[in-house]
């Protein structure tokens, strides 16, 4: 039993840093933005632009014709021959 507490509690401070690196990460962003506010322009365009781009990919891709698998009768008696 203490074997199984004390496996809980070292998989306890892993999911903890799972937390504190993006919570640092953010602090830092949101630090930098109050003392640059022009960083949160920068931030806003970039991600509507990779936004759009997305967009625009799968617009394209979804657009494009498909390949049929399907086999015509002409083309299966080819194979019978």
């Amino acid at each position: 039993m203490a074997g199984f507490i004390q496996f809980q509690q070292s998989s306890m401070s892993g999911a903890g840093s799972l937390l504190i690196v993006p919570g640092i990460m953010l602090f830092s962003f949101g630090f930098l933005i109050l003392i640059m506010p022009e960083l949160l322009a920068i931030l806003v365009a970039s991600f509507f632009m990779m936004t759009g781009f997305s967009f625009m990919l799968m617009g394209f891709k979804a657009k494009k014709p498909k390949k049929s698998n399907t086999i015509t009768v002409e083309s299966q008696s080819q194979f019978f021959e």
